[in-house]
């Protein structure tokens, strides 16, 4: 039985942590929206480190990805929806489709594969690669990562961009990145990510052709060892 109690109490608790949120980001909104970044991707890279079953977990390199998402993706995201939004304002109805059109287009073709080529750039400064190890991982790793970005992101931005206020927007995307910085940050550490992921889905479909061929099998050698019981009773019979 659900405790009435608690749940109300629950309740607001959420609600005076929201609204403290929104002073803090009324009085201090690029300390906020750092600080909320770096804590969402700080758990997006745990997260995949999670899903790569590591025996131990890196925490420096959950470091270096809290570090860039506070130090850049904060900061950069805020000045880029509040601009995005003016800009567009401008020129289009706001909340038009036209202008939730624009924005999706603005933020999938410019400030998405920004975003890629300095977050790979970045974590491999850090790595020690240096800027030659940087190129390299971008030249690589740059076009496929952001074709799989543009298949998910723009329908995710158009409800975000026409249904979430401005101010929100970086936090509505922060939340959501969660599993967005938990790809990045496990294609950043494959050395080849893709091939990596087209050799996972390949053994995972013969994984399960193989698993409906021993179906087939043992259905066969059901079928045969209950004929030849049908055939023994029939003998008896006889």
């Amino acid at each position: 039985m659900v405790n009435a109690g608690g749940v109300h109490g629950w309740n607001l608790a959420i609600q005076r942590g929201w609204r403290r949120y929104e002073k803090a980001l009324h009085s201090r909104p690029i300390r906020m929206q750092m600080a909320t970044t770096a804590v969402l991707w700080g758990a997006g890279d745990l997260t995949s480190q999670l899903v790569e079953r590591r025996k131990k977990l890196d925490w420096s390199r959950t470091l270096h990805t809290a570090l860039y998402a506070g130090a850049l993706v904060g900061p950069l995201g805020h000045y880029w929806y509040l601009n995005l939004d003016k800009v567009t304002g401008r020129f289009l109805a706001v909340g038009s489709r036209a202008n939730v059109a624009a924005k999706v287009a603005a933020d999938s073709f410019f400030y998405g594969p920004l975003h890629i080529a300095l977050f790979f750039s970045f974590s491999a400064l850090l790595a020690g690669e240096g800027v030659e190890g940087a190129t390299r991982k971008v030249k690589k790793d740059f076009l496929p990562t952001a074709t799989f970005e543009l298949a998910v992101w723009p329908a995710i931005q158009a409800l975000n961009f026409s249904r979430v206020p401005v101010q929100h927007q970086l936090l509505a995307v922060n939340m959501l990145a969660i599993f967005d910085s938990s790809f990045l940050c496990w294609a950043t550490h494959q050395e080849d990510w893709a091939g990596e992921l087209t050799n996972k889905l390949k053994e995972l479909i013969c994984s399960l052709k193989l698993g409906t061929f021993n179906k087939k099998d043992r259905a066969e050698d059901l079928i045969l060892s209950t004929a030849d019981v049908g055939e023994q009773n029939a003998s008896t019979r006889r």
